[in-house]
């Protein structure tokens, strides 16, 4: 049995505020998480707590840090050179307009360096028991927060299901929205599954429940992306989780099965026939139009258009505030010099090439990279196989919307996950620790 499902290392303060604050915003309704607004410039409190939580961790972790070896070196450098590049193309000592425009530009930044710092304190310096810890209530989190959105966005008062009436009813709430939440939900499900398979008899069953909740709330997001990522995600666990056990191989290929199924038959009623649509128009002119930017400005590859030069998206949001109207489908059009566009391009690896040039196409290689080594040093032990698996099926989220730069949040949970399977496998690999579950 893997150590991982029976590991008890007890939460530090850190990690308890931690986890206070994310359960708080996640159960919190919208109105109580509004934006405020900073120098004319519309900011939402979470984004802010978010923020003063990495600065919080810091001070009080600051000598249990330590940097580690590639890979995670390489990502963090590529993320930090980012963060830097966009900084240097804000106006930041020009008149009050371009001010309030330049903190509507510099929050997406912000707010995506709290979510990678808040993970990299929760999981640098901690044994390698401690880190299992940490993943596995974040996979109790997540299956507890999905199954709630789940349960309430399929299920009216007096247990009648809504869907019936309202097709485009969508598990979402202020932790994710139905378009971005497979971001984090796939990686804990893969955890959840592995776990399932590691443990033994009430652990077992506990584990297998988590893993239920999790899938439900991934098909209750009614997203083409999410569902692709499933897709993803089930025939990678079929493959590669078990290795030569044949029957956890064949549970596998059962399981697939079922999920296609699950497709097919339940997918037509949850999401009002959008799974059968093959295009986006919407999605289709903003894709276009980057690609114009990218080809009609060939001088500006190398350095970018700049920081919110084409997709000052962050200061729309926030007036709209709440999560209610925050990531919904409504498309909010803009134009640009390049042509008409939604409020972001939605797509990570388009964002970083046309804002900020030959870095921002760095960073996504070293992201990629990243999603192949956690791969490594993970023979034997399911649980962190079948999260690499969710990790790597996740990727539809970035490819096909902004939620590391974004969901901040919801991009905490994921770096989280891919940070602490990368620091396992660098102790792994130069023997820092005997190998064990993480």
């Amino acid at each position: 049995m893997s150590d991982a499902a029976t590991s008890s290392a007890r939460m530090r303060w850190d990690e308890a505020l931690f986890w206070i604050v994310f359960t708080l915003h996640a159960f919190l309704p919208g109105r109580w998480q509004p934006a405020i607004v900073i120098a004319d410039a519309p900011v939402m409190v979470m984004d802010l707590v978010l923020m003063a939580l990495a600065v919080t961790l810091i001070i009080w972790r600051w000598r249990d840090l330590r940097i580690y070896p590639r890979p995670w070196l390489m990502v963090g450098v590529w993320f930090v050179v980012v963060v830097l590049w966009g900084v240097t193309s804000l106006p930041l000592w020009a008149d009050a307009r371009d001010t309030a425009d330049a903190i509507g530009r510099l929050v997406p930044l912000l707010g995506a360096s709290a979510a990678f710092v808040c993970a990299y304190v929760l999981m640098a310096g901690r044994p390698t028991e401690e880190i299992a810890a940490v993943l596995r209530r974040a996979t109790i989190f997540l299956a507890v927060v999905g199954t709630a959105y789940a349960v309430k966005s399929l299920a009216a008062p007096g247990l009648e299901l809504s869907f019936i009436r309202d097709a485009q009813q969508r598990a979402r709430g202020p932790l994710f929205s139905p378009a971005v939440g497979h971001l984090a939900l796939l990686p804990a499900l893969g955890c959840a599954v592995g776990l399932a398979l590691s443990a033994v008899g009430r652990q077992r069953t506990w584990w297998t429940i988590a893993s239920c909740g999790l899938l439900l709330a991934v098909v209750a997001m009614g997203s083409r992306g999410a569902l692709l990522g499933l897709a993803i995600f089930a025939a990678l666990t079929a493959l590669l989780v078990g290795g030569g056990n044949r029957i956890v191989r064949v549970a596998g290929i059962v399981a697939l099965a079922g999920v296609g199924v699950l497709l097919v038959f339940g997918l037509e009623l949850i999401t009002g026939g959008r799974t059968r649509e093959t295009s986006d128009p919407f999605r289709e002119r903003t894709y276009t139009t980057a690609f114009a930017a990218l080809s009609e400005a060939p001088t500006t590859v190398a350095r970018g258009q700049g920081l919110g030069v084409m997709w000052p998206w962050y200061s729309e949001d926030a007036e709209r505030s709440g999560w209610e109207g925050r990531d919904t489908d409504v498309a909010f059009w803009h134009h640009t010099p390049y042509g008409a566009s939604m409020a972001h391009p939605h797509s990570l690896p388009l964002w970083l090439a046309v804002e900020f040039g030959l870095p921002g196409m760095l960073l996504v290689v070293s992201l990629l990279v990243c999603h192949l080594v956690v791969f490594r040093g993970t023979a034997g032990e399911p649980w962190r196989m079948a999260t690499a698996c969710g990790l790597s099926a996740a990727i539809t989220a970035i490819a096909f919307d902004l939620p590391v730069f974004k969901s901040f949040t919801l991009a905490t949970l994921w770096w989280m996950y891919l940070l602490g399977l990368l620091i396992l496998h660098g102790r792994t690999s130069a023997k820092e620790t005997a190998p064990c579950a993480a």
